[in-house]
């Protein structure tokens, strides 16, 4: 028995219209454009929270500071340029992400690369997590919400480092200049 689907037609029966087009359309199908001061397209509700990377607690000021201390850790190693991943900051040795800031649960976590076989002894640890998609390459993420251990961070950042850098970064590095 083949039963009938109630709505609108698949395919091309009615009228589309495009992202733009619904935007600007009233309730009654009047065109309504957007004050000349307005921004468009509109924000979403949740950016100014992600914007402002606020927290748990609502802290943006520390989430602030933290992300100031991974800045100055990331920067400090050569050719390092910071960049976005979804939104987010990440940092760059030459063209590849050794190390990104993201949120889970509203909580702030720094992903970096470690390889599989210090990945498996580090998730004995309850701060760490093995992230979706890119934990399979050997890459973990540490919850940096509460207490950081700066010293741990720094060994974790230069460990990513050495790995995706190239060779006249690493003589660099080894040389102490910048």
């Amino acid at each position: 028995v083949h039963r009938r689907r109630e709505g609108p037609p698949r395919g091309g029966g009615g009228v589309r219209l495009s992202a733009h087009q619904r935007g600007v359309l009233g309730a009654d199908g009047v065109r309504v454009r957007p004050r000349a001061d307005s921004v468009w397209p509109p924000p979403h509700p949740a950016a100014a929270a992600l914007a402002a990377n606020r927290t748990s607690r609502g802290n943006a000021a520390g989430a602030q500071a933290i992300l100031k201390t991974l800045r100055d850790l990331c920067v400090a190693l050569p050719e390092v340029t910071e960049s976005k991943r979804f939104g987010r900051p990440a940092w760059k040795a030459g063209t590849k992400t050794f190390c990104a800031v993201t949120t889970r649960a509203k909580r702030l976590m720094l992903d970096t690369w470690v390889g599989p076989d210090l990945q498996a002894t580090l998730t004995d640890d309850p701060r760490f997590q093995i992230p979706a998609y890119t934990g399979q390459n050997g890459w973990i993420r540490l919850d940096i919400e509460d207490t950081v251990n700066w010293k741990e961070v720094e060994a974790l950042i230069l460990g990513s480092y050495e790995h995706f850098a190239l060779k006249r970064m690493l003589s660099v590095l080894r040389s102490g200049t910048s």
